[in-house]
Parts: C-alpha cells; sequence; structure tokens
C-alpha cells in the first residue's frame, strides 16, 4: 500500500499536512469518516463513480462481467479503473475476510492510538463480539479500486444503478461473491440535474485536493457545516482543497458518512 506522503505529483509538505489534518479529523473529531487518495485522476469525464475498497477479485470480475453486458467495451471497463487508497473509521461488524475465510489481503486495522492488529487472531469474519476491542475505536488503511464510468444518457445512468444496487448488496440472494453490507454509489457533479429524479439519492460534498494527476478526496454530508467553522477547514483550503457537490446513495451517506 503507498501511503499518503507517497503520492509522487503533490509536493511534500501538502501531502504531510494534508495526512495531519484529515486523521485528526477523522480519529480525533470524528467529524469526518474517512479518506482516500490516488495516483491518478480519472481519465474521462464520469456521472458514476463506483467506489469499493475491500472487494475480492471475484466480485471485481463478476461485475466488469454484467457492466459489459450493459454494451460497454472492455477497454472502456479497464480504462475506468484507478487505484484506490483509503483510511477510514472501522466498525466492528466490518467484514474483514471473504466468503472463504480468507483475510482481505491489503486490509490493516488499528486502533486509533496506532497499534496493528493481527487479524489472524481472529477466526470470525468480523470483530463483533471481541472482548478486549468493545471499546476500542478502530481505523481501517486499505487498497482498492474504483471504477468510474461515463454515462450518455439517464436511461443507461439508471440501468446501471439498479444493476449495482442489487447486486452489490450481500443482503440480496443474487448478490456478486464477496458483496458488502451498503454498496457505495457516487454520481459526479454532472448528475446533480437528475437529483429530483432519484429519491434514493442525496445531494453530498466532496471536499478534494488535485495536483498534478495525483487526488486527495473525501465525502462529508450532514457534519459539513460543522467542518466549515473549523481551524481544520481553514487549514485544508490554505492547502489547495475544493468543494464541489456530488449525489451519493442515501443508504450508504446515512450508515456510514452520517452514521445515523
Amino acid at each position: 500500500m503507498i501511503p499518503l506522503t507517497a503520492l509522487p505529483n503533490i509536493a511534500p509538505q501538502k501531502t504531510l499536512q494534508s495526512r495531519e489534518v484529515l486523521d485528526d479529523l477523522l480519529t480525533k473529531e470524528g467529524i469526518i469518516t474517512g479518506y482516500n487518495w490516488y495516483l491518478a485522476v480519472p481519465q474521462e469525464t464520469r456521472l458514476v463513480t463506483f467506489s469499493h475498497m475491500h472487494e475480492t477479485e471475484a466480485y471485481k470480475q463478476a461485475m466488469m462481467k454484467e457492466i459489459a453486458e450493459q454494451g460497454y467495451t472492455q477497454e472502456q471497463l479497464q480504462r475506468g479503473i484507478r487505484r484506490k487508497f483509503g483510511s477510514y473509521q472501522w466498525r466492528h461488524h466490518f467484514v474483514f475476510r471473504d466468503e472463504a475465510g480468507t483475510i482481505f489481503p491489503d486490509l490493516n486495522i488499528r486502533t486509533k492510538t496506532g497499534n496493528y492488529l493481527d487479524l489472524s487472531r481472529f477466526p470470525a469474519r468480523t470483530l463483533e463480539g471481541i472482548a478486549e476491542l468493545a471499546q476500542e475505536g478502530l481505523v481501517g488503511e486499505n487498497e482498492g479500486w474504483e471504477l468510474n464510468l461515463a454515462i450518455t444518457n439517464k436511461e443507461k445512468l439508471l440501468a446501471i444503478m439498479e444493476l449495482f444496487l442489487r447486486k452489490s448488496s450481500r443482503e440480496r440472494t443474487d448478490h456478486w461473491p464477496d458483496a458488502y453490507e451498503i454498496p457505495v454509489l457516487l454520481l459526479g457533479k454532472e448528475a446533480l440535474t437528475y437529483a429530483r429524479e432519484l429519491p434514493d439519492f442525496i445531494v453530498a460534498k466532496k471536499m478534494e485536493l488535485i495536483e498534478n494527476g495525483n487526488e486527495i478526496s473525501f465525502i462529508t454530508h450532514a457534519q459539513f457545516p460543522v467542518l466549515k467553522e473549523t481551524q481544520a477547514f481553514a487549514e485544508l483550503e490554505k492547502i489547495g482543497f475544493k468543494e464541489e457537490s456530488c449525489l451519493a446513495n442515501r443508504a450508504f451517506i446515512e450508515t456510514y458518512v452520517d452514521k445515523r
């Protein structure tokens, strides 16, 4: 996993400042629930971002196959994938093993004080019911991937959204292998014109620093007014972070971003 401070195309002092500010917001203030960084920006303007951190190759291949059946070529799909790195609040009920029981290879979990867990000590798929961790605030660190797709019309957008929301939730009987609990589906700012027609989606804020093809970003919603009043927000703006509106599926925002 490439640490945020090793991004090659953002000045080292900016990546160090960004990590310090974002870690404080994540672990001390609890104003944000996670942040991500990337070695590349999307190659094309996109409406839809499938954003996953701990899915397996089996999940990825099953998803790509069905999206290809929607009319996308393998070249388009491969061009839309970019490596994604992240740090985020880890909840005890999150799964850290795939359906075969294998620990996700690119995942680390630490306490908020910085001590990393030996996940091999815990045979279950989650950390629920572990007495020694019951009161611990945990942080997950992971490498994954993100798929950005350009959508040419509303009908194709709705078809892709329906497929993703159905197949990427493990609560559905026909889900893709190793599907997660609540899928993450973000729509770019271009999709805001569809907001009234998409009741399952909510307008959220994305804070991002993009420089020389590298990106650091996070999503916020209910806590955004609180964030704007903090010294941390002023520091992020000074570093070069900018805010933009986007659409995101309501279940993800309410459960994981707003923590309702």
